[in-house]
């Protein structure tokens, strides 16, 4: 694991975050798959990356998947480390990421890694080669991501209950 050597160069998501509707019962859902289907411009992006940084601050592990390398970092993982940021998290103190801006890494108080978030892209079919002990698994814009990402990521997801 190594840092970034400065700050993601990101935009800031302005508005406070509310969710409601579909988006909140996609958020409260206990369910073993969940799916989130909706219009353009609902911010299903936003749902996932609050998703995902929620699940890191408990302490659990995952991927976080969109069609592709750019839309993960340009994104999701831009997205989640606002969102980190609103909740008072700062990165080289209590998050890292690693060079290639694939892997975010939440910290204990003594720098000990507590969960970590991998993002990869599901044009590569080998997108999960390498990942385990991982208790979710978010994909964005799942309509157009190749199915075989997703058959290929599902049997990575053991850690947890």
């Amino acid at each position: 694991m190594t840092q970034t050597g400065g700050s993601m160069k990101r935009k800031k998501i302005q508005k406070k975050l509310k969710f409601e509707g579909k988006s909140l019962e996609f958020l409260h859902s206990d369910a073993d798959i969940t799916v989130l289907i909706a219009s353009r411009g609902f911010g299903k992006s936003i749902v996932s990356s609050y998703l995902t940084a929620k699940k890191l601050t408990m302490g659990e592990s995952g991927i976080l998947m969109a069609p592709t390398y750019r839309d993960c970092v340009s994104i999701l993982l831009r997205n989640v480390i606002n969102i980190l940021d609103q909740q008072g998290f700062v990165e080289g103190k209590h998050f890292v990421i690693d060079k290639q801006l694939l892997e975010l890494y939440l910290l204990d108080e003594e720098g000990q890694v507590k969960s970590y978030c991998v993002f990869r892209s599901a044009d590569n079919p080998d997108c999960a080669r390498g990942v385990s002990d991982v208790n979710f698994f978010i994909m964005d814009e799942a309509a157009v991501c190749k199915k075989m990402a997703f058959d290929a990521t599902v049997p990575v997801l053991r850690g947890g209950d």
